[in-house]
């Protein structure tokens, strides 16, 4: 019995199973705070972000109906089949080659999305 748990997890992880979201976020974005960071939560997001679209100098992110999720920049784009949001803020993705976790702020009245190395980008939303 032992022998057949170890050959299924070995075929598990040698097919390079990939992560999905976590039931909580992956990081902190606590050390990435700056002066005037509004932290906002679960309800916020399904309230302003189901549905609508995030505009950001690199490119646009889409939460569509169904729970799908899309990030376009140019003539690329890129599609998951689910998105997620958390109570913290926080936000995560689950593209095909594995989980996407980043956060969201407010910061002068204006949308922040804060990566996990710290980045910050401003985005416009719209419907």
């Amino acid at each position: 019995m032992h022998r057949l748990l170890l050959c299924i997890t070995l075929a598990v992880t040698a097919t390079g199973a990939k992560a999905t979201c976590p039931d909580n976020p992956t990081w902190s974005v606590a050390p990435f705070l700056q002066p005037g960071d509004q932290r906002i939560d679960y309800w916020w997001l399904i309230e302003t972000l189901g549905q609508s679209r995030v505009t950001y100098p690199g490119g646009r992110e889409e939460y569509l109906a169904g729970g799908l999720y899309r990030f376009t920049a140019g003539d690329q784009s890129w599609d998951a089949p689910r998105y997620r949001f958390y109570r913290d803020g926080a936000r995560c993705i689950d593209y095909p080659q594995g989980a996407r976790v980043d956060y969201y702020v407010l910061n002068g009245g204006r949308l922040v999305l804060i990566n996990a190395d710290g980045t910050r980008s401003i985005g416009l939303i719209s419907h």
